[in-house]
């Protein structure tokens, strides 16, 4: 393996756990905000997710065109 694919490997493992992570954080201040009963912060943390989901979605394709094994959680 050159030394541009394991950095590239890297980069993606790293960039779609990020992304994996943030969709946990927004699920937690979500649950929150709905607890509290506060719409307007839900409705702009949900609008966040859906934007992360985009990156995550991105990530997960790369990952499977390039034939790279996700980071294990």
């Amino acid at each position: 393996m050159n030394a541009k694919r394991k950095i590239l490997e890297k980069i993606v493992r790293v960039d779609q756990a990020g992304e994996v992570g943030a969709q946990q954080i927004y699920e937690g201040q979500k649950l929150v905000f709905k607890i509290l009963k506060n719409k307007k912060d839900y409705d702009q943390v949900s609008h966040m997710a859906i934007e992360e989901q985009e990156h995550l979605d991105y990530f997960n394709e790369l990952a499977k065109k390039e034939s790279i094994k996700s980071t294990k959680m």
